[in-house]
């Protein structure tokens, strides 16, 4: 062995040697480089080889020791502890052993071979602090010491600790079998054990209980300055809220008042005070827990159990943050390149920007549409990077709410598309007087699921926009305001007036009619000839759509006017009962005698009237008295109903002229 090392040393030292004079003059020769690296070989092989050998070495004790009965090792230890072994120490010369100092202070026994790398005070002190260890260990027990043979030596261990190794050269020493030597180390180690705890177990147990209340008390004492500390910090913030709060105010809004501050100053100092609670808390209670033994890891699992749910989420934050990073960046460019296209679509509202074709009210539906794309676009890039987005439950929450979306959506997705066709339609704009069905009035609000109307009697409707698609738009305001709407009524006359007179009083009805053109000018039409009448439909524009009410009231108002003046009788509503021709249903013309009635008889038929001597003139004289109290009589009727159907029809008057008024005040308004 000592001539191997003596090689080697010279091998190490020669190539220092001949590297060292090479850098010096160079002087050797390859030759030499050759040789000596062959020599290096040969010394390295055989270094691998030795450590192959240790290896097999190893392999092989391993297996003996797993084959080894321990049953056997147990029942001969039984055995030997029956036997009367004497003190070792009193018949063996210890100036070359050093001594094992158990945890009672006394000497247990000497160690004389070194093992390993470890010299003989080297195991005695490591020794030494592992009986420590366990004595102050409250889950030590002594019995659970075993000895386990390993051939050549024999361990002593605690559970799986090792303590002590007893070899033969120390059985020589003690003159014992290395059995007979196991058994007295193992027997002195539980000897002192049980010594010093029959000692020293009242006084530790006591130290250990002054201890918890000492940690206790501290505790206490600790939780009562922290609550008087707040409430003091309170006090003192109240006493000066008007020398240092102010109220937190924007203009005329206040947002924070002083007492609104104090109480928020209030809950920051109690959630503070409780935050300093619970960090007492968490130190006390390993403290607690750290002088038993047997509860120090009961604190490790309550704090596991309370600080894992917050480790787990402080974790996950730290973990996203540089997905975090990208969310936010995406979401910076789309910010920007949204505002960009808002510019484009207001310039293009504003008419400061014309695309042809493109029409300037397009522009904030066509924003909003590009901007729900831009946005589920940017869900989309987004969506991979948010925790938990490729578990299976949120992939399956995602596709659940998905479908109960587009099952519960289907009238409002419906609603959106026709609101989409009808803005590119451009059926009508806000403010135009439409008709829609049988709903008549000014459009006032119009967005993608419904269109709202307000009716000539200041009513607001809303109508789904798919039912704006299926239906017919009436608009009155699309070709009105430029070249004008016409405003057309029907009237029915007799066929005694002659048309051109009845068009003549149409048309000066139309031209004392405010809001109705002069130019074009208005014109009639003769829609019908009936068995009673002829219709008369006068047509007349206006630039006015959306007060259609008051000129229709004003028109009708005049109409009747102009009729009556010129003696020309609306031949509405028929009468249904015979009559007296001569009543006629104009205002102010009154009912004539029979005489006339007669004379108009003599000229239709072209007789004279007969010449009657002086007694033809006496009766004719008669006659007309007859006549005239019947005449009277029943002027005297006619004229008492007359006085009774003119009160109801100035009243019926009265009423329709505040009628009229107040429609036409409505129509104004709309």
């Amino acid at each position: 062995m000592s001539i191997r090392f003596f090689i080697i040393l010279i091998i190490l030292f020669i190539p220092g040697k001949i590297f060292s004079q090479e850098t010096r003059d160079q002087q050797f020769s390859d030759s030499t480089k050759t040789a000596l690296l062959k020599l290096y070989e040969k010394e390295l092989n055989k270094i691998k080889q030795r450590k192959l050998e240790d290896s097999l070495m190893e392999i092989i004790i391993l297996d003996r020791i797993s084959t080894l009965n321990s049953d056997t090792i147990q029942e001969k230890v039984s055995e030997n502890e029956n036997q009367v072994i004497p003190d070792p120490i009193k018949e063996v010369e210890i100036e070359d052993g050093e001594p094992v100092i158990g945890v009672s202070g006394d000497t247990l026994f000497y160690l004389f071979q070194p093992i390993g790398t470890l010299s003989i005070p080297q195991r005695a002190e490591n020794l030494n602090l592992k009986l420590k260890e366990l004595f102050n260990d409250d889950t030590f027990s002594p019995d659970s010491l075993k000895i386990i043979n390993t051939g050549n030596e024999i361990e002593i261990y605690y559970q799986d600790q090792h303590l002590l190794t007893a070899t033969n050269e120390e059985a020589n020493y003690y003159q014992l079998t290395l059995d007979q030597l196991s058994l007295f180390y193992l027997n002195s180690l539980k000897k002192d054990f049980e010594k010093s705890y029959r000692e020293k177990s009242f006084f530790i147990n006591l130290l250990k209980a002054g201890k918890v209340l000492l940690i206790l008390i501290g505790l206490w004492v600790l939780i009562k300055l922290i609550n008087s500390g707040s409430n003091r910090l309170f006090k003192l913030v109240e006493k000066h809220k008007d020398n240092w709060l102010r109220d937190l105010q924007y203009k005329n809004y206040t947002f924070l008042s002083k007492n609104q501050e104090i109480g928020l100053i209030k809950f920051l100092i109690g959630v503070g005070k409780w935050v300093l609670i619970i960090l007492a808390f968490y130190i006390s209670i390993p403290l607690i827990f750290s002088v038993f033994a047997f509860t120090r890891g009961w604190a490790d699992k309550l704090f596991d159990l309370v600080w894992s749910p917050f480790s787990s989420i402080a974790n996950s934050i730290w973990n996203f943050l540089p997905n975090m990073f990208t969310i936010i960046a995406i979401l910076v460019v789309m910010k920007y390149f949204l505002n960009f296209i808002k510019y484009i679509f207001q310039e293009i509202r504003r008419e400061k920007l014309k695309i042809p074709g493109f029409y300037p009210d397009w522009a904030k539906p066509t924003y909003g549409i590009i901007k729900f794309l831009l946005i589920a676009f940017t869900v989309v890039l987004v969506f991979p990077y948010l925790p938990g987005s490729d578990s299976k439950i949120f992939q399956g929450v995602s596709v659940f709410v998905g479908v109960l979306f587009s099952l519960g959506s289907t009238n409002a997705i419906s609603n959106m598309v026709a609101g989409i066709v009808i803005t590119y339609m451009r059926p009508f704009k806000r403010g135009d007087r439409v008709r829609i069905g049988s709903i008549t009035g000014d459009i006032i609000e119009k967005n993608l699921l419904v269109t709202r109307i307000n009716s000539i009697k200041n009513e607001v409707i809303t109508i789904p926009n798919s039912t704006i698609l299926s239906g017919n738009i009436l608009n009155y305001n699309l070709l009105g305001s430029e070249s004008g709407l016409i405003i057309y009524t029907t009237v029915t006359i007799g066929y005694d007036v002659p048309w051109k007179k009845v068009y003549k009083a149409l048309k000066e009805a139309a031209s004392l009619t405010e809001l109705l053109l002069k130019d074009p000018e208005p014109y009639v039409f003769q829609t019908e000839l009936s068995d009673f009448y002829v219709a008369y439909q006068l047509n007349a524009y206006t630039k006015e759509p959306n007060k259609q009410a008051a000129i229709y009231s004003a028109l009708h108002a005049h109409i009747q006017d102009v009729f009556n003046e010129n003696n020309i009788e609306i031949m509405s509503p028929h009468y249904q009962a015979n009559r007296d021709g001569n009543k006629s249903t104009i205002p102010g013309v009154k009912s004539e005698n029979t005489k006339i009635k007669k004379k108009r008889n003599q000229e239709q038929t072209g007789e004279d009237e007969p010449v009657l001597g002086d007694r033809g003139q006496i009766i004719e004289e008669e006659i007309d008295d007859v006549t005239k109290n019947s005449d009277s009589t029943e002027d005297k009727s006619t004229k008492n109903s007359e006085i009774e159907v003119k009160e109801k029809g100035q009243k019926t008057h009265r009423k329709n002229q505040d009628d009229n008024k107040k429609g036409t005040d409505d129509s104004r308004k709309s």
